[in-house]
């Protein structure tokens, strides 16, 4: 039974850790790091400087076919009955949230089954993983920062450290990379991406479509350090 649906002009899943790639290179080299075929690991390996390789694994979420179905249904009311008042119903958080809540922990192992690759103590602090969750085709998960910043207290989420929205647009004329943190672990991780990226005055990360003085982009604000 499929778990979403794609729209024809978007691009695929297994496109998006690709298109994160100038958000990457910025922090430094990044290399792809696969496990093998019996024990995936994550995406790539970007040694981010201060010392600290980051481990960075990518995932891209599409609208659930509950939630179209949803809006499906409710147009079709409109179209029976013009006179039908309301709005769009909301999606379902608890439905969405199990959704990301599976892929988190899924990505939670694949950056542990990189460090062991590499023989890199994540819990020592010789490595610290990175989830990325591209949010162009379901914009749900800016509901569910609060949730999935619980979620990296629990103890299959030990390796990873630091959690960012992203999202792929064109601001003041130029595309590019917004990025917006719901949870920091380890403060150095932080320290990495502001030194190599700097933080405009929303509290976003941006490559490629820094805005020119006050960010206007109605993104997420940033999460505190926890």
């Amino acid at each position: 039974m499929p778990a979403r649906l794609q729209p024809p002009r978007s691009y695929p899943s297994s496109v998006a850790e690709f298109v994160l790639g100038p958000f990457l290179r910025r922090l430094g080299n990044p290399r792809p790091e696969p496990c093998g075929p019996y024990k995936k690991g994550c995406d790539y390996k970007v040694e981010g400087g201060q010392g600290l390789p980051l481990l960075v694994e990518v995932k891209r979420l599409f609208r659930s076919v509950k939630s179209q179905n949803t809006t499906r249904e409710f147009l079709q009311k409109l179209r029976e009955n013009p006179g039908h008042q309301g709005f769009t119903p909301p999606p379902d958080l608890g439905y969405e949230a199990n959704r990301y809540y599976h892929h988190a922990y899924k990505a939670a192992g694949q950056i542990e089954a990189t460090a062991e690759k590499l023989k890199l103590d994540l819990r020592a602090g010789f490595a610290a993983g990175i989830l990325v969750f591209d949010v162009d085709e379901n914009r749900v998960s800016l509901d569910l920062g609060g949730r999935i910043a619980a979620w990296m207290t629990r103890p299959w989420a030990t390796s990873i450290d630091t959690v960012l929205l992203v999202e792929h647009r064109a601001e003041v004329g130029r595309w590019g990379t917004t990025a917006s943190a719901v949870f920091f672990r380890n403060p150095r991780v932080r320290n990495i991406l502001t030194a190599k990226i700097g933080l405009c005055t929303r509290g976003h990360f941006h490559v490629g479509n820094e805005p020119d003085g006050e960010c206007r982009n109605p993104f997420m604000d940033a999460a505190p350090v926890t």
